[in-house]
């Protein structure tokens, strides 16, 4: 089956749906915003003078199977950088490459709302946001346009057999200057939660959650992902045997010798640049859930524009192709009635959890996306395009009409699903001898 991609769904139908149904409470506490699914390491290090975020660059697709080429590190404007976890890490292997346009698709978001929106970014960005009173709720505008494929991506998922969607959190660390002077670093995610849609089919909604620091005299710091050896060296205690794994490493012990001296808020810009790379690369020696290069790391200074340390290092990231449509409906558990308009539905419709009976009106294969959905004596037609149909959809005593001029091998990979299979006539719209 051929991958399927992150879709660019306006995001104004999937928080409309999200009305009236029933979720489950998600559990906002300190130890779930850290779980990452399968593994990278965030370190942000503010202090008044200046900002380094750093990560690495690993995808880890199963135990094992990885690449260093995943982009995990954005510049938002000119003068703030966001770092990501989670989402760009998971994969499925039922739907390869479900989650790997998470980064171009940040990326394009981003570009496209600072062609307008910068002032509006800065309103939200110094405190207190103009836009926002609730304070779980995340108000920039780019990221809120990223939820509607992740909804899209969790749904998806959910519809194959799995113990918990931890894995498809995408979790968000930005990072910069207030007009005030002070060096802030927000922490949020958005998270997936199972509930149940209006018909009483299964749904994945989306839950969020934010919180920030802010330092105007000190050092300050926030890690995502595989954090522990990171946070005991900025913070906690290290055991005798991560000390000797440290050992090695010159900026994290002279960073404790600062903590012992009480002198960590007087460390330089290039001592902390220092201590976030040797922080990925000790515990990348401790986990290989974490590679050890290529890092991405950026410094933020007050006024200043942003740098990327080391350019010519950075990881070129491979073009993951296009985009789906960004006009494309959204269909999570919904109970179809048979004279529901399935062809006015643009390219690029996803049905997940769906039920379909009885249908009046075809509901055209292509360039359409089918996940967990139950059909019952429901019609199909297929004019060409790609075919995206998960092995979990039910089909009980279906039927495909193939357009005048498609032949049997287009749909070779899907055929099994059908019990009838007709050809449409080249002259007209009368379907010619029934086939198995």
């Amino acid at each position: 089956m051929r991958a399927i991609l992150v879709l660019t769904l306006s995001i104004g139908p999937l928080l409309c749906q999200a009305v009236g149904q029933q979720l489950e409470s998600p559990n906002h506490s300190e130890s779930a915003i850290t779980k990452v699914g399968h593994g990278t390491l965030v370190v942000a290090i503010a202090t008044p003078r200046f900002i380094v975020v750093a990560t690495d660059s690993r995808r880890t697709y199963r135990p094992g199977v990885f690449d260093d080429h995943s982009k995990k590190l954005f510049r938002v404007g000119k003068r703030r950088v966001l770092a990501i976890a989670g989402l760009a890490d998971a994969d499925l292997n039922e739907v390869p490459g479900l989650t790997e346009q998470t980064a171009p698709l940040l990326d394009e978001e981003i570009s496209e709302f600072y062609k307008y929106g910068a002032n509006l970014d800065d309103m939200v960005w110094n405190d207190p946001s103009q836009l926002s009173s609730h304070k779980d709720n995340i108000p920039y505008l780019w990221w809120k346009a990223v939820k509607g494929p992740i909804q899209t991506i969790t749904n998806i998922a959910a519809t194959f057999p799995m113990e918990d969607l931890s894995h498809y959190r995408l979790y968000g660390l930005l990072a910069g200057f207030k007009s005030n002077g002070e060096a802030k670093i927000e922490h949020f995610s958005v998270e997936p939660i199972r509930g149940v849609s209006g018909s009483g089919r299964p749904l994945i909604g989306p839950s969020e959650f934010r919180e920030q620091q802010v330092t105007k005299d000190h050092l300050i710091f926030k890690t995502m992902g595989i954090a522990q050896y990171a946070n005991s060296v900025l913070n906690g205690e290290l055991d005798e045997d991560a000390r000797r794994a440290a050992a090695k490493y010159p900026a994290i012990q002279k960073f404790l010798r600062r903590r012992a001296a009480g002198s960590t808020d007087r460390a330089t810009e290039q001592e902390i640049v220092g201590l976030c790379k040797e922080l990925i690369r000790l515990t990348a020696d401790r986990n290989p859930l974490v590679g050890h290069d290529p890092i991405q790391i950026a410094v933020i200074r007050p006024h200043k524009n942003v740098v990327f340390d080391q350019v010519v290092d950075q990881p070129l990231f491979p073009s993951q192709g296009h985009f789906l449509s960004a006009q494309g409906s959204w269909n999570p558990g919904v109970v179809f009635t048979p004279d529901y308009p399935f062809d006015q539905l643009k390219s690029g419709a996803v049905y997940t959890f769906c039920e379909i009976s009885k249908n009046r009106i075809p509901i055209p294969l292509g360039n359409n996306y089918f996940y967990g959905n139950e059909f019952d004596e429901t019609t199909f037609v297929y004019s060409g395009g790609n075919i995206s149909f998960g092995n979990n959809n039910k089909c009980q005593h279906c039927k495909l009409i193939l357009s005048a001029g498609v032949d049997d091998s287009s749909i070779a990979q899907v055929r099994d699903y059908f019990e009838t299979i007709e050809h449409q006539e080249a002259a007209d719209s009368s379907h010619g001898e029934s086939k198995k």
